[in-house]
Parts: C-alpha cells; structure tokens; sequence
C-alpha cells in the first residue's frame, strides 16, 4: 500500500475545516469509497502532526456500522489517540445526518522524508 491520494477524478474534494475533519457531498457512494474518504482524513491529520517528516501507513482497520448510504453530506473526524516519536495512533469516524457510517483505527510511521 503506497501513501499516494487516490485521482482526482474518483475521489470527491474533502472540504476540510481542521486537519483530518471534513467534509464531503456524494450523491451515492460504494462502502469502498467511504472507506477511501476514511483513510484520507486520517492521513490528513497523520501528514499535519508529521511535520517536516513523512507520514507512512502501517495499519488501518475499518469496521462498517451497516447503516445505508443513500447520498448527501458526509463528516469525517479524526483524532490522535497517542503519539510517539515515531508513530502515531489514530481513531476516526465517518458519519451522515448523525449516522456513524464507519469507525476507523491507525498507526502512522513518522519519519524522515527520503
């Protein structure tokens, strides 16, 4: 897994009010990309604590609540749970209308940029 944004061109715009929280307007969307959208707002965050250093995914667990999506407004929020000098472990969640659509965990390497 390469820590490359997915094209422009499949993934809606985030709108992001902080690193890692945003949000997203789809008219549908697959759990697939939900999941996408997950994972880029916790790499957002994960890039923005990294600083000057690179942010590199080791882990990501995503657990789907079952909720339909039927289109609109999506919100992604993230936090850092605890870092390290080295990495960080993070939780987030997607939700629309106040449905949780998804839950997410991670760890990011941080590290020196190549």
């Amino acid at each position: 897994m390469t820590d490359t944004a997915a094209p422009a061109s499949i993934f809606p715009a985030i709108n992001y009010a902080s690193p890692g929280n945003g949000t997203a307007t789809l008219p549908d969307a697959s759990d697939e990309l939900l999941a996408a959208l997950m994972v880029q707002g916790l790499r957002s965050l994960a890039n923005s604590i990294a600083g000057d250093r690179a942010a590199h995914t080791v882990s990501v667990s995503l657990d789907m609540t079952g909720a339909a999506f039927l289109g609109g407004e999506v919100a992604i929020q993230t936090e850092v749970d605890r870092q390290t000098r080295t990495l960080a472990f993070m939780n987030g969640s997607l939700s629309c209308g106040g449905k949780v659509l998804l839950k997410a965990t991670a760890i990011f390497r941080l590290a020196d940029k190549a």
